[in-house]
């Protein structure tokens, strides 16, 4: 059965349950108040008129005249009796005496001779037409019932029309969320559910769409990095094919030269792979750390010898700042290495200059890389981290080109949010050096 068809049932089972349970007690109510009313009336004045007559003649002879007025009047049999209950005058002597002691009764009582006399007189309902004339309280009560009958059927229709309406008004962002379900199965990562509205529909709507833009979102990265590694690989494969058939048609000789330019095409395609199996991993949480704590300016003093040699030798500087007393961070050694050796690496290509800080940022230590670049355009700065992302190589210096594959500081991303920090730069475009970028690892001090 379809929700649509559910709400519809529910809304008219209950509107039926209503209706059958308040009629039957407004039809109690009203046969109650009938009875009460009709009591009453007999008290006021009928019993009045029966209670004047044994006052006036003195004895109950003759009184079946005024019983049988009185039934053809209220159609209700009048039957009164002496204190043993033995009938003194019936309105319908010819029906069967029924039970009088269940029945409600009104006591007469004279005093004769100084003798009290006591008389009960009874008022008995007759269901259905009276030999003088009908029930007026039967007619009345099915008069009500086929009222409540139109009643009911008049809610119902009301309840199901509001049923409907109700029904489709859930019903319509749950297909919808159903059928862009169904487009995310079949492919279409550019399926999205309407907006429910506000609610829970409305929350689950919104939900999806957001999963679904992420999804969409991985799909288009993942793509993008299959092209941009194809890319990578293509470049250096395709130098080492052109390289190879030269030497085996005899273009070239395979000297030391051809062989050193072979040699490092081979190598870029092992960073490449390594770069990526790195990445993979750290995306994945799957690299193991092996956490130790130790100075921020001991691991800055490392990176900065280990990068030393090939500082020199392209002329760049290196400076390291950091103060004695800086708390302690619990990190990866060789990750951590790592992360900033990717960061000197990169801002080496950039400028002459390389300053290597630390400070405490609250509840963080802060590591600083900075170069005296050109800096890094404002609308690159939120994709700087992506995998493969490359600015103008005519900002590098002296307009060379990168020699890495685009995959380091999304590596560095990776590895710092492993470690439970965060990593971000800054930059200030001049046209002249000294304001360069500045990236900032934060991680989480120790003490």
């Amino acid at each position: 059965m379809s929700l649509r068809s559910r709400i519809l049932l529910a809304m008219l089972t209950v509107a039926a349950v209503a209706l059958v349970l308040g009629g039957l007690v407004a039809r109690q109510a009203v046969r109650t108040e009938f009875s009460t009313v009709v009591d009453v009336e007999l008290e006021e004045s009928d019993v009045d008129r029966v209670d004047r007559y044994r006052e006036r003649t003195g004895s109950w002879e003759g009184v079946e005249p005024l019983l049988a007025e009185l039934d053809e009047l209220y159609a209700l049999r009048m039957i009164l009796t002496d204190d043993d209950e033995a009938v003194v005058a019936d309105s319908r002597p010819g029906d069967a005496l029924p039970p009088l002691d269940v029945l409600p009764a009104y006591s007469l009582f004279y005093t004769d001779d100084g003798a009290r006399e006591d008389f009960l007189f009874f008022t008995i309902e007759v269901l259905g037409p009276s030999e003088t004339g009908t029930d007026g309280s039967a007619e009345s009560l099915a008069s009500i019932d086929r009222r409540f009958l139109l009643a009911g059927l008049g809610s119902m229709a009301i309840a199901g029309l509001t049923g409907l309406w109700l029904a489709g008004l859930i019903t319509k962002p749950v297909r919808g969320l159903s059928e862009a379900v169904a487009g995310m199965r079949a492919g279409a990562t550019s399926s999205r559910a309407d907006d429910g509205g506000p609610g829970e529909l409305g929350t689950l709507a919104s939900s999806f769409n957001a999963l679904a833009d992420d999804l969409e979102r991985s799909e288009t990265n993942r793509q993008a990095m299959i092209a941009d590694a194809a890319h990578e690989l293509r470049t250096p494969l395709a130098n080492l094919k052109g390289h190879l058939e030269a030497v085996s048609d005899g273009v070239i000789e395979p000297d030391n030269e051809t062989i050193a330019g072979l040699v490092g095409d081979v190598e870029r395609l092992g960073r490449l792979v390594d770069d990526l199996q790195a990445l993979s991993l750290a995306e994945a949480d799957a690299i193991t750390l092996d956490i130790v704590e130790i100075e921020p300016a001991v691991v800055l003093g490392r990176v900065a010898a280990a990068h030393s040699a090939r500082a020199s030798a392209n002329g760049v500087q290196i400076t390291v700042s950091s103060p004695s007393d800086l708390a302690k961070i619990a990190v990866d050694e060789n990750r951590i290495n790592q992360v900033l050796g990717n960061l000197v690496s990169n801002a080496m290509r950039y400028g002459d200059r390389v300053e290597l800080s630390a400070r405490r940022d609250g509840g963080w230590v802060a590591i600083d890389v900075a170069d005296n670049g050109d800096g890094i355009p404002a609308d690159q700065l939120d994709r700087i981290f992506d995998r493969f992302h490359r600015t103008d190589p005519s900002r590098h210096r002296e307009g060379g080109t990168t020699a890495g594959g685009g995959l380091g500081l999304a590596i560095v991303s990776q590895l710092v949010r492993l470690h439970g920090g965060e990593v971000s730069v800054t930059s200030t475009e001049a046209p002249s050096p000294g304001h360069g970028a500045t990236f900032t690892v934060r991680l989480p001090a120790s003490g």
